[in-house]
C-alpha cells in the first residue's frame, strides 16, 4: 500500500491569467496498493486534486473574462502492470 500529499503551487502571475486554463494552488492526495506475482507487477491509484479558489478580475491575456472558480476538483484513477524478465 502507498499514499502521498503533493502540493504545486500556481505557476502563472494572476495578471497572466488564462481563462482556457483557469490554474491555482492544487492539493494532490494519492493512494493505492501495488501486488506482485511471479515476474508480474500491478500497481493501482487513486489521486484526489483539489485546487484552491480564485477570483480573477484583471488580465493582460488576450480575450480576458472576469471570472470566479470555486469549488474545483477532480479524481484520477490509474493502473500499471509491469513484467521483470
Amino acid at each position: 500500500m502507498r499514499a502521498g500529499y503533493a502540493f504545486d503551487q500556481e505557476p502563472i502571475r494572476s495578471d497572466f491569467t488564462d481563462f482556457i486554463v483557469p490554474a491555482s494552488d492544487r492539493h494532490y492526495f494519492s493512494m493505492g496498493p501495488g501486488f506482485r506475482w511471479r515476474g508480474f507487477t500491478l500497481d493501482l491509484s487513486y489521486t484526489y486534486m483539489f485546487m484552491g479558489d480564485q477570483n480573477i478580475r484583471f488580465s493582460r491575456a488576450f480575450g480576458f473574462v472576469p471570472a470566479t472558480y470555486q469549488d474545483r476538483h477532480a479524481h484520477i484513477v490509474g493502473a500499471s502492470l509491469g513484467y521483470k524478465f
